[in-house]
């Protein structure tokens, strides 16, 4: 099987890349074909089973909206290598950044997604699930997160003043 792994972070970081990282060389010993798809601000790599792309400077609100809307830089770089590289399937290990384009690239080419989620991120903006308040939002994600305030730019506001004010920053 041709496995195609998609992660935020191209360095050995924290415990998702070591995942990651671990489970590609597990399934390759197991005499499967592993690739590798990435974003990276530095540098640009292509090999035959690995493609960091290079991720263009941009302000802060382009770089909002490409990183949780679209991007088409990444969304053409993703398809250009799902038909070189031509995968089963694709599994996506952390992906809060670029999903849209992610996900949409896949579905163009016909490639079936999985995705393991690692933290709270994908249904919480703040990835904390607590109100300004201190209490554990339960509002989930949709129509009740927008009642909590919670997502998508108060969530924000909402995380950096949870920050500030518990004195983590």
């Amino acid at each position: 099987m041709r496995i195609l792994y998609v992660h935020d972070n191209c360095y050995h970081g924290g415990g998702a890349e070591t995942y990651l990282f671990s489970l590609m060389e597990l399934v390759k010993e197991s005499g499967h074909e592993t690739y590798f798809f990435s974003t990276d601000k530095v540098k640009e790599e292509k090999n035959n089973s690995a493609y960091i792309y290079r991720e263009p400077n941009k302000n802060r609100i382009s770089s909002h909206i490409s990183h949780y809307y679209f991007d088409f830089g990444v969304y053409n770089a993703l398809r250009k290598w799902l038909k070189k590289v031509k995968p089963d399937v694709m599994h996506l290990n952390l992906n809060w950044k670029y999903p849209v384009s992610i996900i949409l690239a896949a579905r163009s080419e016909k490639i079936p997604v999985v995705q393991t989620i690692h933290d709270i991120r994908v249904v919480c903006i703040s990835g904390l699930c607590v109100k300004p308040d201190g209490e554990v939002c339960e509002g989930g994600f949709g129509t009740k997160c927008l009642k909590t305030a919670v997502y998508p730019l108060k969530g924000i506001y909402i995380m950096c003043y949870q920050i500030k004010s518990n004195g983590i920053l």
